[in-house]
């Protein structure tokens, strides 16, 4: 076992609501629906973080929850090559510090509402996927922080250049404004 070359710093909860329903009938026999949203900031100085926001705001279940997380993390480039092999890139380095996030928070809410009125709110484990991240870079330093932090080569930019060319054309071909998807909100029933 090694130090990973993905290190998250802090994470701070910057929001936390969980709310036991008073007048829930039931135990609480089956996973909370969940929704997460994700989304991962480059900064040139690598000064890079991470948000997620989850929540469950049904209220035909016993509890009602909304978190807010915040992490900011760092990378060693070189190790992060070695250990993604070809697959070191943005999205890959940011779905795992999303499924990170998650997993704090998933253990903060069974906590949380072990000590509430009903049973602890079981919350499924989500399979967060690179679509689901929002991916975002320190205004026009995407290509520098490419270089820097992912150690991509001009080729590789210029890979991804004509990649988002294409999507670009797509989606004024197909009328949608915008050329870059949005990232859906992951959902614990899909």
């Amino acid at each position: 076992m090694k130090k990973s070359p993905l290190q998250i710093d802090q994470v701070v909860y910057t929001d936390v609501v969980i709310r036991a329903r008073p007048n829930a009938k039931e135990m609480l026999r089956e996973d909370l629906p969940v929704t997460a949203e994700a989304a991962v900031f480059y900064d040139l100085d690598k000064n890079n973080f991470a948000t997620l926001n989850v929540a469950q705001s049904d209220e035909s279940y016993p509890y009602v929850i909304e978190i807010s997380a915040f992490a900011s993390f760092t990378l060693d480039a070189e190790g992060c090559r070695e250990a993604y092999k070809g697959a070191f890139n943005p999205r890959v380095v940011g779905v795992n510090v999303a499924r990170i996030l998650f997993s704090s928070v998933r253990d903060m809410i069974a906590s949380i509402t072990a000590r509430s009125p009903w049973e602890v709110a079981k919350v499924p484990t989500i399979l967060l996927e690179p679509a689901d991240v929002a991916i975002r870079y320190t205004k026009e330093h995407r290509e520098d922080i490419l270089r820097e932090q992912f150690l991509m080569t001009e080729e590789e930019i210029e890979d991804l250049r004509e990649q988002r060319r294409l999507r670009q054309a797509e989606a004024e071909a197909s009328g949608k404004k915008g050329a870059q998807k949005k990232p859906s909100k992951k959902t614990s029933k899909e």
